[in-house]
């Protein structure tokens, strides 16, 4: 007598869907950071501008740090939100990087 065996394969296949969380709002970065969705998570980074985990973002004050790009002696600085302005102070002229003194007095420029 003859006998005849047979296998039996399975094969289980899982099939892994990723989430977004950033675009499901499901994540937990700070307003002012960026959310990047990655496999089965995601990850935060503060905005330019602003100092943190991503998590827990605050804003960096460059005119108190010095790390704004205003005229050195006749430019005012004034932080703002993940940023900052610059202005030439009276009687300069000038975009507040670039200042200059009027017709008759020294010229300086930044």
């Amino acid at each position: 007598m003859q006998t005849t065996s047979f296998k039996m394969f399975v094969i289980v296949t899982f099939l892994y869907v990723d989430i977004d969380e950033c675009s499901t709002s499901s994540h937990s970065c700070d307003v002012n950071a960026v959310c990047s969705n990655t496999v089965g998570s995601y990850a935060c980074a503060c905005k330019a501008g602003f100092t943190g985990d991503g998590n827990t973002c605050t804003d960096i004050d460059e005119c108190t740090l010095g790390t704004h790009n205003c005229h050195s002696s006749l430019a005012s600085c004034t932080n703002t939100v993940g940023s900052f302005s610059c202005s030439c102070n009276s009687p300069s002229r000038g975009d507040g990087r670039t200042c200059n003194l009027p017709s008759g007095n020294q010229l300086a420029e930044y």
